[in-house]
């Protein structure tokens, strides 16, 4: 946490330097990002080959790097637990593009407002790093001490604490909206301003969801159950959020040839519900997760899940 703050604060500091002092703009920025990250990255290669810092102190941890590390069934674990995450991480990435195309439909004011709304989202999104981190690392403890009853205890609180958070920070968002909204744009009267005021509304109401899915979520990480939270979040977004907005976006009805019989007759007429679509797809990114994620929580079933990847489990050789 230490060099992550250090990170945050050098990056502050560079892409102040390189933006204002030497007038490189985002170029600015996006170099002082990456030289943060690397900085960060170096400091935690040395801690851990030399067993600590100067000004940090000995870390908990040290690696040889010279040392063997082949273990096909650690890196059999590694592979079963960290491929659901890191495709989970890539949902939204991959969402995106589908999305704003849709959104195109609605004209480039209606795009900039859902990107503005992102922003936002993210902002309020933050507090879930932190939970997830506590809620993985004390349920983790604590199933590694053979004491699945202290962990689900961990996980329960956290759950609670994490959903209490979001809905403060969705609250005074909510409130402010309209002055949070008129920071990322140019003028105050811009047409995209009362359309992202509307979305940055329906994103506060979906982020307090999103607090009880990522605390759900991290007792089940911790666990190595990790394919439930990648499968609810492809759920929640591309079978549910993505066709809303779809359906939102194209609202017309079109005509089909019936074969055989050489007339055309109307489709079906998909409901024209029009931006609702777009809000409502906040509300599925996060509440259909939320619901599974939970659901398996609290089944126990995460439990049986850990037993096979604790210290004491079988080697698989």
């Amino acid at each position: 946490m230490q060099l992550r703050a250090g990170g945050a604060l050098a990056n502050v500091a560079l892409s102040a330097a390189f933006i204002f002092g030497l007038g490189w703009g985002v170029e600015g920025a996006a170099v002082g990002t990456v030289l943060s990250n690397v900085v960060v990255t170096t400091a935690f290669a040395v801690g851990l080959v030399r067993g600590g810092l100067p000004v940090l102190g000995a870390f908990p941890v040290t690696i040889d790097p010279f040392a063997s590390y082949v273990n096909p069934g650690m890196l059999r674990a590694l592979v079963e637990i960290g491929a659901p995450v890191g495709a989970r991480n890539l949902v939204w990435t991959a969402a995106e593009f589908p999305m704003l195309a849709i959104l195109d439909v609605f004209g480039e004011n209606t795009v900039a407002a859902f990107v503005i709304a992102r922003r936002i989202w993210g902002i309020m999104n933050t507090p879930g790093w932190g939970f997830g981190l506590a809620s993985s690392s004390l349920v983790g403890q604590a199933l590694g001490d053979e004491d699945p009853a202290e962990a689900a205890a961990y996980a329960r609180d956290i759950i609670r604490f994490s959903a209490a958070t979001y809905a403060v920070f969705a609250a005074v968002t909510a409130v402010f909206a309209g002055d949070v909204v008129v920071l990322f744009v140019d003028s105050p009267d811009s047409p995209e301003v009362p359309i992202a005021v509307a979305f940055v509304r329906a994103a506060c109401v979906a982020i307090v969801f999103q607090g009880v899915s990522g605390g759900a979520a991290g007792p089940l990480d911790a666990a190595g159950d990790t394919k439930v939270p990648f499968a609810s979040q492809f759920l929640g977004m591309f079978c549910v959020a993505i066709p809303l907005a779809y359906v939102g976006a194209h609202d017309a009805t079109p005509v089909i040839s019936v074969p055989g019989i050489g007339v055309t007759v109307p489709e079906i007429a998909l409901p024209a519900i029009g931006l609702w679509g777009v809000y409502l797809a906040f509300l599925a990114e996060t509440t259909i997760p939320a619901a599974i994620n939970y659901g398996r929580f609290r089944s126990g079933k995460w439990k049986a899940i850990s037993e096979a990847y604790r210290p004491d489990a079988p080697a698989d050789d």
